[in-house]
C-alpha cells in the first residue's frame, strides 16, 4: 500500500538546499557516461561510453527527490540569480544578464517549476523506483516544455541578439538529441534516490 508522506525533516531540507546548489553547479561541468550492457561484460569487458550531455538535469532531479519541492526550488532560483548576476560563470556558456538571450536559457528557467513538481510528486507516495521514476519523468518533461516555449518566444520576438534564429535547429539540439540520454540518467537517478530514501528513513 502506498503511504502518503506530507513532511520532510527540516534537517534534510537544509542539507539538500546547501548540497543542491553545489551539485547543480558542479554537475553542469561533469559529463555523463554509460557502459555497454551487463550481459556483454563477459564477452567484451566493461566499455565506458560518453552520453554527450552533462549530469546537470540528473542533479536537479536528485535534489528535488531528496530535498523536496521547497528546498529544491529555492536552490534553482538561487542558481539562476547567481548565473545572471555574472558573479560566477555557472552556466554552460558563461553567465551575466545577457544570458537570457541564449537559446538554452529557457531550459534553465524550467529547472524551477521542474524542481517544484518533481519534489512534490516524490513525496506523495512511497519512495519506490516506480514512483520516483514518475517524479523524475515529470520534471524532465517540464524542463523541455519550458525550453521549447522559450525557443518559440525567442523566434517570435526576435530576442536572439538580432540574428537569424531557427527554432527547429535548437529544438533538435537541446530537446530531441539529448532526451534519450537524459531518460537514462533519470532512471539512474530514480534508483539512487530510492536506495538513499530507504537508508535515510524518509
Amino acid at each position: 500500500m502506498n503511504q502518503r508522506i506530507t513532511t520532510i525533516p527540516i534537517f534534510y531540507q537544509s542539507i539538500w538546499a546547501i548540497v543542491g546548489l553545489a551539485a547543480t553547479i558542479c554537475a553542469n561541468f561533469l559529463l555523463a557516461y554509460t557502459t555497454n550492457p551487463p550481459w556483454m561484460w563477459l564477452q567484451k569487458g566493461v566499455e565506458v561510453m560518453p552520453l554527450n550531455i552533462s549530469c546537470q538535469v540528473a542533479a536537479v532531479m536528485l535534489v528535488a527527490c531528496l530535498g523536496g519541492r521547497k528546498a529544491s526550488t529555492l536552490v534553482q532560483v538561487v542558481y539562476l540569480l547567481v548565473g545572471l548576476s555574472g558573479w560566477y560563470a555557472v552556466f554552460h556558456d558563461g553567465g551575466g544578464w545577457g544570458y537570457w538571450r541564449n537559446p538554452s536559457f529557457g531550459y534553465l528557467l524550467g529547472f524551477v517549476p521542474a524542481s517544484w513538481l518533481c519534489g512534490s510528486l516524490a513525496f506523495r507516495l512511497r519512495p519506490t523506483i516506480e514512483n520516483i521514476s514518475m517524479s523524475c519523468a515529470s520534471g524532465l518533461i517540464t524542463i523541455h516544455f519550458c525550453g521549447l516555449i522559450y525557443l518559440l518566444l525567442l523566434q517570435i520576438f526576435n530576442w536572439f541578439q538580432g540574428m537569424p534564429f531557427a527554432f527547429q535547429t535548437h529544438a533538435l539540439q537541446y530537446s530531441v538529441y539529448p532526451l534519450p540520454s537524459q531518460l537514462m540518467l533519470a532512471c539512474a537517478t530514480a534508483l539512487i534516490v530510492s536506495m538513499l530514501r530507504r537508508l535515510l528513513l524518509y
